[in-house]
């Protein structure tokens, strides 16, 4: 993994650099850190499903606070648009 850290850091702002750190992050069950990568991924390609499909893979591997918390968010859009994303907890 350090390798890949040393390329990251050289490769930061290369979205598909940031997208395998951080499928290799989650892969490593280190959901957290790659939230945090997947969310710069997300910055960097707000268009591309794939930023925001691994995000939640990376929140949904974080346990039922993160599951709770989506259930919260799917009731708050549900009442403010009249629908809500799907998902499964």
């Amino acid at each position: 993994m350090d390798i890949w850290s040393k390329y990251f850091e050289k490769n930061g702002e290369n979205f598909d650099a940031v997208t395998e750190y951080g499928l290799l992050l989650l892969d490593a069950g280190q959901s957290k850190a790659a939230e945090q990568i997947f969310n710069k991924a997300v910055a960097l390609g707000p268009t591309a499903y794939t930023s925001h499909y691994n995000l939640g893979l990376a929140l949904l591997n974080q346990g039922p606070q993160v599951c709770s918390f989506l259930n919260s968010f799917r009731s708050i859009c549900k009442r403010r648009e009249g629908h809500a994303p799907k998902h499964r907890t």
